[in-house]
């Protein structure tokens, strides 16, 4: 099975913000249901791995706070490669 790295940063930023799970979705802005699966890391109806949006996943960065960057670094959705790859790419769209 993969490691859910969402759901161990999930679990991890709701434990800091010593909140129930119930306060802490709606602030993310997500159901409770859904935080659920995704700290799962799989919806129990179709047994796939839960993938949320781009949006879903900046809405929970801003909504706690944190860089969006690091939160999606830290739920291995970005790497320090893709962050490179970025950088450069504006830098080249700058130049023009």
């Amino acid at each position: 099975m993969l490691e859910n790295k969402l759901g161990n940063v999930l679990e991890k930023l709701q434990a800091q913000s010593n909140l129930s799970w119930t306060v802490f979705s709606e602030i993310c802005g997500v159901s409770r249901t859904y935080m659920y699966r995704m700290r799962g890391g799989t919806d129990i109806r179709s047994s796939k791995p839960v993938q949320p949006t781009i949006n879903v996943l900046i809405g929970i960065a801003d909504a706690l706070k944190v860089s969006r960057t690091e939160f999606l670094q830290q739920c291995g959705y970005l790497s320090k490669s893709d962050i490179r790859r970025c950088c450069v790419r504006i830098l080249h769209i700058n130049r023009k």
